[in-house]
C-alpha cells in the first residue's frame, strides 16, 4: 500500500462518515453479536444527529484514509473532555480506528496508530489510550505489538449484552 492519504472529515462528509462507520463496524463485529444488538448500537452510535454532534466537537477529530480515490477506513481521536473516560487530561484517545476488510493486513492500522501518536506528540500529550472489546483478540494482539498495555477495563453496554472493554495505553514521551 503506497501513499495513503489522510484527510479531515468535514460536515459535508456526514453521510459518507455514517456509511463507512456502519459498514466497517458491521464487518468487524456482526459475526460475534446478535442482529438486534448490532442494530440497536448502530442506530445509537452512528445516527446523523450523533455524528453531527461529534463532528462539531472541537476536541474530536475524524480522518478518512484514502488511496487513489478509494475510501479504506477512518480514524477518530479525542482530547480533553471529549474522551470517553477520564484516563488523563492531556491524553489522546483513539476512539475509533476502522478499516474495510480489503484494507486490512496492509499496514494501514499501524499507519493510523502512528498518526494518532504523532498528533499526540505535537499536542504535548504524554500518552495515547484506547478501548478494545475483550473478545477481540486479534486487535488486542495488534495493539500489544504496537506497545500498548492493558491498564483497566470498563463495561460497554451493547444492546442487551453487557460487554467488557480492555483499556490499553502507551506512553509516547
Amino acid at each position: 500500500m503506497h501513499n495513503p492519504i489522510l484527510r479531515n472529515v468535514a460536515m459535508a462528509d456526514l453521510d459518507l462518515l455514517r456509511e463507512v462507520s456502519i459498514q466497517t463496524f458491521m464487518a468487524a463485529f456482526a459475526h460475534m453479536n446478535t442482529p438486534e444488538n448490532m442494530s440497536f448500537y448502530l442506530d445509537q452510535a452512528f445516527n446523523n444527529d450523533q455524528l453531527r454532534k461529534e463532528l462539531n466537537n472541537a476536541e474530536s477529530q475524524f480522518y478518512f484514509l484514502e488511496q487513489a480515490g478509494d475510501l479504506l477506513g477512518y480514524l477518530k481521536i479525542n482530547f480533553g473532555k471529549a474522551q470517553t473516560e477520564s484516563v488523563h487530561a492531556e491524553a489522546v484517545e483513539i476512539q475509533r480506528i476502522y478499516l474495510y476488510p480489503k484494507a486490512q493486513g496492509l499496514g494501514l492500522g499501524k499507519y493510523l496508530i502512528n498518526v494518532a501518536e504523532q498528533i499526540g506528540v505535537e499536542r504535548g500529550c504524554p500518552l495515547v489510550w484506547l478501548g478494545v472489546w475483550d473478545k477481540n483478540e486479534k486487535s488486542i494482539g495488534f495493539y500489544e505489538k504496537m506497545g500498548y498495555t492493558i491498564f483497566d477495563s470498563h463495561d460497554f453496554p451493547f444492546g442487551d449484552d453487557l460487554q467488557t472493554d480492555h483499556l490499553m495505553k502507551k506512553n509516547i514521551f
